[in-house]
């Protein structure tokens, strides 16, 4: 029977994909394909490949695919003959793409051959990232060792490329004569920015072109280049933050590692500047580690430009100023090719160096007004506004005289443009000129706008002022207690004369800093902070909050926090309301001391709150604890909110309840335990007809149902849950319920299912925001990798997920996958990538204290060098762990490489002994704890010995044999460092 197959093991062959396009009844494409195949095997390169046996080929549904176990150049010469061929037979609607990969043939009875693995999948990936007449290679075929010498200059890099999600890989096009097409395919085009994840350009889009101030943007490049730190002062409104943008700007062509911006002018605490600072970077919050340490960490190698806005805060009492220039030292002093561009209304630390004042557009002199840069920035100011807005020669100078009125401030000019498209550039002028002597400058013409508004304009506009970033028309009318028709109208005059903007990058406005001190400055605006706190307030408890995008989540976040602040003084029961709506954003952001703090603070105030908000509280709580580690905290906090629950009757807060304690019993181990809770939590959640809830209980029950070993119960529950998932806006729980169901498909060896799986969960996952189970999935895909013998693939995937964990995981996590991603390189072949991997374990090892890692790290470099045909680097690395005095294991293995490395070197009897030595050690100990490293060791050891017998006498080789299998381990060492001495 055809189904009836023999399979070889995994090998690594050249594969050739080669798909005829255009629409065809299936037998005229079989026809077609068959066609393309007899004109493959007519090739010389085919049958010089077929007279060793070194190539197998098969027609499938999708077109011709052979897999060449030879030189790369004899699968390429047969893809380009094989082209010539059929293009001179008139088919032009073709596309290949080749990839070396590991595959396997399994033969039928029938004597069919079926190409199998990744390797043949991954060619048809790579010929799918092109259009008709595109020849594609992936940069396993293009590779130093390959002898493609005769295409050098055919061949042209077309990026790097996501062929299947998570799995980044640069692509060359070929064209050689009539083979291949010159542009750029559309997929690739489409792909290409997806494949480097990391921001490269995240700052702020402000409208309009950017007006004069060359020489200060020019000194301030060559201060950056020469001292790394450029601090901008000068008063609000004078342009600090729109020059620091446009140097950065300026400076993205030579910049490596991207260009960062972080607001800090609505930081409520000193304490919170390294935070805001993580979070500008993708940073999530890792318990027990300052987040200042991991923006340090992300930075460390990173030759970028930082840009901290505002750095003396917006209330001088809260020492933002004082912390930003702690983290600005830190962060200078820790990342050597950073550079730093900070912003501030005063020098805020003069010790740091590097301030340059910012000063207003300078007044032209008489006649000179075309040449302007205020004149300039005033006529683009109201010609936005109104675009049939002009100005005569003669008017030029009464502008000039409008600009010397405020000083020259960008912000003053753009506010009395506005105001002039709304009259005449002579009205404005004899009105800023009668304002009241002591209001100059900018001040001058925000009065003179702020008094042109109507009452109820300036009531509101004193009510938004209280926003500390940008606010939404939702925010404003809670703010304002009107209609979103009637505020949206208010808000349109306000941006008309200039006393609001709308906000860079999102959805909404903002108060500039100077115009927010002048509302907040007159004497009515006393007493109304109070009421529109309240307000304020209760806008963020209201349950649309959960329905907003997730993009205003962060510059909502200081409003909603010091709204939290006034209720937990003046509302206790409003404070629960909010606190139980920001818990969630706090726990998805990944914000868990901060809620933490705030359920601490506010259960501290239990007098005269519902029972049931208790209840939320603490199990909101128990989930903020247990992401911290404190396991034993979390299991009391989630039994007390069960209690609550339980005694007001209110089943949705016992079944939530009973959840966070199955998360805390796994935690602690009792998995059985948890499970049953989970369970009980589910049953009443289905109950409820909570499906979302109810969905997330399922992903709990999956993950434990693998923690006990049990894939086909965590099939079942995966799917249970993705049912109770239908048609709800759960798309970051779906996401779970996929990598689970993926998981388990691992688990039960269904790798084809699983590797489909994991691709459809990477796509939800970055489309949903869900970072913590992106990093799982490039875990378990790279494992699927390995598994099918694709280590380049694994260490593919493996690299996407140390960015991810970078910025998710701790110090810990990010040398654990340094680990692994190393262990995939050099399994892979690519010795430099694995040997840098290795480097940079090595020193975070040492940064953390973790003397075993570290060893261990040691070992696997020496590994590398092993494998790289290095002996002496080999030895020295051995020797580096050798002087930390190791024992157990890790000895064991110091004896092992140094064996292998003394063969490498010639020194034959030196390399018996100690590979006896070592073999003897092995046979009594176990080495699993150590995992690949280990496996690794024992794999270049066992060709070592092999060799060893084949070059040397057989009467040497036994009496070294002898003589390493009498020592001890301690022997073995001590004789192994008197070896390395010589």
């Amino acid at each position: 029977m055809n189904s009836e197959r023999s399979n070889t093991s995994f090998a690594p062959a050249h594969v050739v994909c080669l798909e005829l396009s255009g629409r065809t009844s299936r037998d005229e494409r079989n026809r077609r394909w068959r066609t393309a195949r007899a004109a493959a095997r007519k090739t010389d390169a085919y049958r010089e490949a077929r007279g060793q046996g070194l190539v197998v080929d098969e027609v499938t549904d999708d077109g011709l695919v052979m897999a060449f176990f030879a030189p790369a150049r004899v699968a390429l010469s047969c893809a380009i003959q094989t082209v010539d061929a059929l293009l001179s037979r008139g088919e032009t609607r073709l596309r290949v793409g080749v990839h070396r990969g590991p595959v396997r043939r399994a033969e039928s009875v029938s004597d069919t051959t079926h190409i199998e693995g990744p390797g043949a999948s991954l060619a048809w990936d790579v010929m799918a990232c092109g259009d008709d007449g595109h020849v594609l290679l992936s940069e396993t075929t293009v590779t130093p060792s390959a002898d493609l010498a005769p295409w050098a200059d055919a061949l042209s890099d077309v990026g790097v490329v996501e062929v299947r999600p998570g799995l980044s890989m640069r692509l060359f096009s070929l064209v050689h004569g009539d083979v291949g097409h010159p542009s750029t395919p559309t997929r690739v085009a489409q792909l290409a920015p997806r494949a480097g994840r990391d921001p490269i350009h995240a700052l702020p889009a402000y409208r309009g072109r950017f007006v004069g101030r060359e020489s200060d943007i020019s000194g301030v490049m060559s201060q950056l280049d020469t001292d790394r730190l450029a601090v901008l002062t000068g008063p609000p409104g004078i342009g600090k933050t729109r020059l620091a943008v446009e140097v950065a700007e300026r400076c993205a062509t030579t910049v490596e590692d991207g260009l960062w911006f972080v607001d800090l002018s609505a930081v409520p605490r000193a304490e919170d500047v390294g935070w805001a600072i993580a979070v500008s970077l993708g940073l999530a919050e890792v318990a027990a580690e300052l987040p200042i340490d991991r923006a340090a960490r992300r930075l460390r190698d990173h030759g970028a430009i930082l840009i901290l806005n505002a750095c003396d805060g917006s209330d001088p009492r809260a020492g933002v100023a004082k912390a930003a220039s702690d983290c600005i030292r830190l962060l200078l002093d820790r990342c050597p090719r950073l550079r730093i561009l900070a912003t501030g209304a005063a020098p805020f630390d003069d010790a740091l160096g590097g301030g340059r004042q910012v000063r207003g557009f300078s007044t032209p002199q008489p006649g000179s007004e075309a040449d302007s840069d205020a004149v300039e920035l005033f006529e683009r100011a109201a010609y936005e506004a109104d675009r049939g807005f002009r100005t005569t020669g003669k008017q030029a100078a009464t502008v000039a005289a409008i600009c010397a009125c405020v000083a020259g401030s960008p912000l003053g000019i753009v506010v009395a443009a506005r105001g002039t498209v709304l009259g005449s550039v002579e009205t404005t002028l004899a009105a800023l000129r009668l304002r009241d002597a002591s209001a100059r400058g900018l001040t001058r013409a925000i009065a003179w706008a702020y008094d042109a508004l109507t009452k109820a304009e300036r009531t509101s506009l004193r009510r938004v002022s209280v926003f500390s970033a940008s606010f939404t028309s939702a925010a404003a009318s809670a703010a304002c207690d009107v209609d979103e028709s009637t505020v949206a109208g208010r808000l349109a005059a306000m941006l008309a004369r200039g006393l609001i903007v709308e906000s860079p990058d999102t959805v909404g406005h903002c108060v500039p800093a100077a115009v927010r001190a002048y509302v907040t400055s007159r004497r009515e605006a006393v007493g109304v902070s109070d009421t529109v706190s309240r307000r304020i307030a209760e806008y963020f408890a209201e349950p649309p909050l959960d329905a907003r995008p997730p993009a205003l989540r962060q510059w909502e976040r200081a409003d909603a926090e010091r709204a939290l602040t006034w209720a937990a003084t003046n509302d206790i029961a409003l404070a629960y309301r909010l606190m139980a709506r920001l818990s969630s954003r706090w726990h998805d952001g990944g914000e868990w001391s901060l809620s933490d703090r705030w359920h601490g603070a506010l259960l501290a105030k239990r007098e005269g709150v519902a029972v049931a908000s208790l209840a939320t509280a603490l199990t909101a709580r128990s989930r903020a604890r247990l992401e911290l580690g404190d396991t034993d905290g979390a299991l009391q906090d989630a039994e007390e909110g069960l209690a609550h629950a339980s005694s007001m009757g209110d089943r949705e807060g016992v079944a939530l309840a009973r959840r966070a304690r199955g998360q805390a019993l796994v935690a602690a181990g009792s998995i059985e335990e948890g499970m049953r809770q989970y369970e009980e939590a589910l049953a009443i959640l289905r109950r409820l007809e909570r499906h979302a809830e109810a969905g997330s209980t399922a992903a709990e029950l999956a993950a434990g149902s693998l923690l006990v070993g049990d894939a086909q119960k965590a099939m079942a529950y995966s799917a249970q849950g993705l049912r109770l998932c239908a048609g709800d806006d759960a798309a970051s729980v779906e996401s779970a319920l996929i990598l689970l169901r993926a998981i388990a498909s691992v688990r039960l060896g269904q790798y084809a299912r699983a590797t489909g799986a994991l691709g459809d969960a990477l796509t939800l996952h970055r489309r949903v925001g869900a970072v913590r189970h992106e990093a799982s999935c490039l875990l378990w895909q790279a494992t699927v990798a390995a598994r099918e013998s694709d280590h380049y693939s694994a260490a593919l995937y493996g690299i996407q997920r140390l960015r991810v964990v970078e910025r998710i995981g701790s110090a810990g996590d990010i040398a654990d996958a340094l680990r692994a991603v190393t262990v995939s390189s050099r399994r892979a072949g690519t010795l430099a990538a694995a040997r840098e991997f290795c480097r940079q374990e090595s020193s975070l090892r040492r940064q953390l204290g973790h003397r075993t890692e570290g060893l261990r790290a040691g070992l696997l470099r020496a590994n590398v060098e092993i494998a790289a045909g290095r002996a002496s680097r080999a030895r020295d690395a051995v020797a580096d762990v050798l002087s930390q005095d190791p024992d157990g294991v890790e000895a064991g293995l110091c004896v092992e490489g140094l064996g292998v490395a003394a063969g490498l070197s010639g020194l034959h009897e030196e390399a018996a002994t100690l590979l006896a030595a070592a073999a003897k050690w092995r046979a009594g100990n176990d080495t699993s704890d150590v995992g690949d490293i280990a496996i690794l060791s024992s794999e270049v050891a066992a060709g070592a010995r092999a060799e060893l017998r084949r070059i040397m006498l057989p009467e040497r080789v036994a009496r070294a044999t002898a003589n390493g299998e009498g020592m001890t381990l301690a022997q073995a060492t001590a004789y192994g460092r008197a070896r390395l001495a010589v």
